[in-house]
């Protein structure tokens, strides 16, 4: 009884010293074991790829067709929408900014259009007002391209949303209805919903 008693005793002493883990963790919502942590994806890095590294020859498209850079040196990628004058915004699931593409004089410009965000991943594009769906919250820029140069900060439309990171990132858009749709990830790959989720995923 005594051995139990230790093993025990040491068991609850490291559940209670470990360290919690940080925002945006793979492992959240996942059990605290070794498989779990070896099943954990490799981040990559948010830096953007050179123009010269990318392995355009490498790519095939159909006769007719052909492949080149838009532009680079925007960082981490992800959901992409094009405003009413063309430029191309572009959300990010690791870093805290959205980005735009600005075309002018044949030239792109890339500029930060928004930052201090959680997430960023989603965006869409409305009459003329661009939406940001990060992991619990919706906001917007109103009249974005009219204010490219000095944008303001985004408004807030909804902050009311789980707030879990596994699979908690969002990839937004206006319906032809003219609503906007907004999923709600499960937050764990084989935990059942949260009673307040499956409500507000239904």
């Amino acid at each position: 009884m005594g051995c139990a008693l230790l093993l025990s005793s040491a068991a609850t002493l490291a559940q209670s010293s470990a360290t919690p883990l940080p925002p945006g963790s793979a492992l959240i919502g996942q059990p605290d074991n070794d498989d779990a942590r070896r099943l954990a994806p490799i981040a990559p890095p948010p830096i953007p790829t050179a123009p010269d590294k990318l392995p355009l020859d490498r790519l095939s498209v159909p006769k007719g067709f052909k492949i080149e850079v838009y532009t680079a040196g925007v960082p981490n990628a992800r959901e992409m929408c094009v405003g009413d004058r063309g430029t191309v915004f572009v959300g990010s699931r690791l870093i805290d900014k959205v980005h735009a593409i600005v075309t002018r004089d044949a030239k792109r410009d890339v500029k930060v259009i928004a930052t201090g965000l959680h997430r960023p991943n989603g965006v869409a594009c409305h009459n003329g007002t661009l939406y940001i769906a990060e992991v619990s919250r919706i906001s917007k820029i109103e009249r974005v391209e009219d204010q490219l140069d000095s944008p303001p900060a985004p408004s807030l439309v909804y902050d009311d949303l789980p707030k879990d990171e596994a699979h908690g990132w969002k990839f937004i858009a206006v319906g032809p209805d003219g609503k906007l749709y907004v999923p709600v990830g499960q937050r764990a790959t084989t935990a059942c919903p949260r009673r307040r989720m499956a409500r507000f995923a239904a």
